[in-house]
């Protein structure tokens, strides 16, 4: 089962990764996210967690915590409701989604992520099909027609197809 995380983006442009044990404490926090130099590096951390990944047993790094006396809770208790409230920090991701419209720049840049893996993880992600996915998967496949003529008996035919095509599955 996957853990859950949160990750918050101070005004500094800080970003902070939380992952939480079973019993609702944070067991593992990252900080200075912001400096890697790989784009799309926290969008891949947070796929690896979605597949099970446990950063405390696989020794991840915690990039400005590293020698902090601070515990991951602790560290995660000074982002407070209050200083939230008062644009001090926002979650820019967790469990439920990617929150676009409250991040800024650094977070946008380390979750940027390809877009074909993108719309291919929210496809696979839902209970349900999104047809502005399909849609969308369609479009990267160069199958727009086919999509557009499809209907309710034959779309999911169409987004196989392009899903095989693109070499992904849905």
């Amino acid at each position: 089962m996957a853990k859950a995380y949160e990750v918050i983006e101070d005004n500094g442009g800080g970003l902070h990764l939380f992952v939480f044990g079973e019993d609702g404490i944070v067991e593992y926090a990252a900080s200075g996210i912001e400096y890697n130099p790989e784009p799309g590096c926290l969008y891949r951390d947070i796929k690896a967690i979605k597949d099970g990944a446990d950063p405390v047993s696989e020794g991840w790094d915690t990039g400005s915590l590293d020698g902090s006396e601070i515990s991951p809770q602790e560290y995660y208790e000074e982002f407070d409701v209050e200083s939230g409230r008062n644009g001090g920090w926002a979650v820019v991701a967790d469990n439920d989604g990617i929150y676009y419209g409250k991040m800024g720049y650094a977070a946008s840049r380390a979750l940027e992520s390809n877009e074909l893996e993108a719309v291919v993880d929210r496809i696979n992600d839902s209970e349900t099909w999104n047809i502005a996915d399909l849609e969308r998967l369609c479009e990267l496949a160069g199958m727009e027609k086919e999509w557009y003529e499809s209907d309710g008996e034959s779309f999911e035919s169409v987004a196989y197809a392009a899903a095989k095509k693109l070499g992904v599955e849905i």
